[in-house]
């Protein structure tokens, strides 16, 4: 595995310019992601980030050494809200390894260790034609 890929559980804090960033870049524009009183009037505690954020932090955490390698699938079921503010805890774990394919596991968790995140990532090597 050492030789094709590095993995690196990491920590990622997720602010306020994260979240406006990315809502503004995908005109995600929903007011829960930006206004308290929003999020407050939708049944939460504070302003909810994105769910593909995570997904995108969740990929930091996997680097390939080789090029050629693309992201084939990537699934993911958030498993609870994460909220401007938290930080939040990333880990891949490799499932399997073969000539043209790597298999992945990602989950995230909050500070309290409530999972937020559970999915796979699949990556596959492109075929030189």
């Amino acid at each position: 595995m050492g030789e094709r890929v590095c993995l690196a559980a990491n920590t990622f804090q997720i602010n306020e310019d994260l979240v406006s960033s990315y809502g503004y870049a995908l005109q995600d524009l929903n007011p829960i992601h930006f206004d308290d009183k929003a999020a407050e009037d939708a049944g939460y505690p504070a302003k909810v980030a994105h769910g593909m954020i995570l997904m995108t932090l969740a990929q930091k955490t996997i680097t390939l050494k080789e090029v050629g390698w693309f992201a084939s699938m990537y699934e993911a079921r958030f498993t609870a809200p994460v909220f401007v503010g938290e930080r939040i805890f990333i880990e891949p774990v490799m499932l399997s390894e073969e000539e043209s394919m790597m298999q992945f596991r990602i989950e995230a968790q909050n500070r309290g260790g409530k999972k937020v995140l559970d999915g796979f990532v699949v990556f596959t090597k492109r075929s030189s034609t």
